[in-house]
């Protein structure tokens, strides 16, 4: 049930109070479910990784369907409404101009003793997107973490989100697309987010995992 709250109304402070206190899910519930899911994923891999999606997700795919087909990718892509790419494609080219602005400048000197100094930025190898699915879909989520990535010079990037009975967002392929993320896998949960930190057969470990999620994530 969705809980709406009127900042208006007089019983507000107490109503909101309330709600940030309500403990969900405590940590230690927490943390025991998420160490049994990376234990798994550490010791069995691509098995326990696709056990998982299919438990969690309430799907019924096979190892071999996680990582979406360039086919796939592309009839998604078509499902997504023109006005919606119209607004990621401007939304593109603005975070990507914000992020130019960021980057760092080398620096090389020589000093009065005659020695030759300086420093050099470089990108790191390797980056996991974590794109959360279902009611928590945000295309937006794709573009404010992968273009940062894309501007810094990260050569690989691997985006997971996860496919809820099956059922994928459009817009969100469509924006993976648009950055040219061809590594997408329909995965999600904290077994996907293990598989990144650990790697599997199937997927290479990365250097670096960004986005939201829920606590389990």
């Amino acid at each position: 049930m969705t809980l709406r709250l009127n900042t208006a109304d007089q019983s507000f402070k107490s109503s909101f109070k309330k709600l940030i206190e309500n403990d969900r899910n405590t940590s230690q519930d927490v943390s025991k479910i998420v160490a049994s899911i990376l234990e798994q994923i550490k010791c069995d891999g691509d098995k326990a990784l696709t056990e998982l999606t299919n438990k969690y997700d309430t799907n019924s795919l096979t190892l071999e369907q996680l990582k979406l087909s360039e086919e796939s990718i592309n009839e998604l892509d078509n499902r997504c409404e023109i006005n919606i790419k119209k607004s990621m494609e401007i939304a593109s080219k603005r975070i990507t101009e914000y992020h130019k602005r960021q980057l760092p400048t080398d620096q090389l000197y020589t000093d009065e003793t005659g020695t030759t100094l300086g420093y050099q930025w470089k990108p790191i190898e390797r980056v996991g997107i974590y794109v959360p699915g279902g009611t928590a879909s945000y295309p937006s989520t794709v573009l404010m973490n992968a273009i940062p990535a894309i501007v810094a010079g990260v050569k690989d990037i691997v985006m997971v989100t996860p496919a809820s009975n099956g059922e994928l967002n459009p817009s969100t392929l469509y924006a993976a697309k648009l950055l040219n993320i061809n590594e997408v896998y329909q995965i999600g949960g904290a077994q996907a987010i293990g598989a990144l930190a650990f790697g599997t057969d199937t997927i290479n470990k990365v250097d670096k995992i960004v986005g939201p999620g829920n606590a389990y994530v």
